[in-house]
């Protein structure tokens, strides 16, 4: 074999490999690569999912009789809806609902009390299974006029009920099945995988704690799934540093939060929002 054979039989083979200089990962590591990062997409998926399925509805007085009317109703309870910022219930972060015991048919309200008496009641389904009359849309009376419609439908009081997890709503744990692992995979890519392309591993600390965890969905799509050319790499772009990645999270979670809101206004029942 001539030497020019000879070099032209070597050509594809360096064709093949890796070239040192765009800094290519092996071919094991982009099978790797890809499958953790679908994997962080589905996690995501589910997270989001779940968190629907299993978020308080704040309903109005008509979406009550609605469910009256068609037998979806398995029991009932008068709650306190409140604000309460070291309380995390879902999206709407600043809400939670304490029970409160009745006295002759009424809410007994205390001194303590810090928002509105509502009725809460719990559907036969997996979606929205519980359900919060909106305080601003009730009778006048409170949540009496509620309390005496399912009453008069024959629906128990959650004290009367014995399957305690009906109440409890043990199905709203469902999000963490999703939300800890993707945690976990999301803190190990970014702290021991290779270094991310178009930002520091900083920048995608922060955007960690973005609303609705879509900084842990950007990172897996544009750094694992879609990587940018490595640094020094013809193309490659200047990565963002850890001051940028604070500044996009406090910024874009206040945009996303205000639309969030927005649209839970708008929607009314897709998930609980502030009375």
């Amino acid at each position: 074999m001539t030497t020019g054979e000879s070099a032209q039989a070597a050509a594809p083979d360096a064709a093949v490999g890796p070239h040192p200089g765009l800094g290519s990962a092996p071919r094991g590591r982009r099978r790797t690569d890809l499958a953790t990062g679908w994997v962080m997409v589905l996690l995501w998926a589910a997270w989001l999912v779940l968190t629907a399925m299993t978020q308080p509805r704040l309903v109005t007085p008509d979406r009550l009789a609605e469910d009256l009317a068609a037998g979806r109703v398995v029991t009932w309870q008068v709650v306190e809806v409140r604000s309460d910022r070291d309380q995390m219930e879902g999206w709407a972060a600043d809400i939670t609902t304490n029970p409160l015991p009745l006295s002759g048919g009424e809410a007994d309200l205390t001194a303590a009390q810090l928002g509105p008496p509502a009725l809460a009641y719990w559907v036969d389904g997996r979606v929205g299974r519980m359900r919060i009359v909106d305080p601003a849309l009730a009778a006048p009376g409170g949540p009496a006029p509620a309390v005496d419609r399912v009453r008069g439908a024959g629906v128990p009081e959650a004290s009367e009920m014995r399957d305690v997890s009906v109440v409890l709503g043990l199905e709203r744990d469902w999000p963490a099945w999703a939300a800890g692992p993707l945690g976990l995979l999301f803190l190990a890519s970014v702290v021991l995988g290779p270094a991310p392309t178009r930002g520091t591993r900083w920048f995608w600390f922060w955007l960690v704690w973005g609303t609705l965890g879509l900084g842990v969905l950007a990172y897996a799509v544009w750094e694992v799934l879609r990587p940018a050319p490595r640094q020094g790499a013809p193309g490659a772009p200047r990565r963002l540093r850890g001051w940028s990645g604070l500044v996009v999270a406090i910024v874009g979670s206040l945009v996303l939060t205000g639309l969030v809101d927005g649209l839970a206004d708008v929607t009314h029942w897709l998930w609980l929002v502030r009375p």
